[in-house]
C-alpha cells in the first residue's frame, strides 16, 4: 500500500441505486414495517414489565422481612397458648377437687 491508500475499502456510491418499487420490495417493506411496529410494542411492554418486576421485587423483600417477624410472633403465641391451656387445666382440676370436697 502506498502512503495515500488506507486500510478501508472505498465503496463506489454509483453502484447503489434506488430500486424501482416492485411487488417483492413493496411486500418486504410492508413486512419490515409490521415487524418494526411489533418490535416497538414488545419493547414498550418489556419496559413496563421491568418496572413492574422492580416494584414486585421490593414488595416481596418487605413481605419476607414481615414474614420472619410474623413467624416469631406465631411461635411465641403458640407457646403462650400451650402454657395457658396447662394453667386452665390445673385450675379446672383444683376447682373440681374443691367441689368434690364439699
Amino acid at each position: 500500500m502506498s502512503k495515500g491508500e488506507s486500510n478501508q475499502v472505498s465503496v463506489d456510491n454509483s453502484i447503489y441505486f434506488k430500486c424501482v418499487k416492485c411487488n417483492k420490495c413493496s411486500e418486504l417493506e410492508g413486512k419490515l414495517s409490521e415487524l418494526e411496529r411489533k418490535f416497538n410494542l414488545t419493547f414498550i411492554h418489556n419496559q413496563k414489565l421491568i418496572v413492574d418486576l422492580s416494584k414486585c421485587t421490593k414488595a416481596n423483600k418487605v413481605l419476607k422481612q414481615h414474614e420472619k417477624e410474623f413467624k416469631t410472633i406465631i411461635e411465641t403465641l403458640i407457646k403462650e397458648l400451650s402454657e395457658l391451656k396447662e394453667i386452665v387445666s390445673r385450675k379446672q382440676t383444683a376447682i373440681n377437687n374443691y367441689i368434690n370436697m364439699l
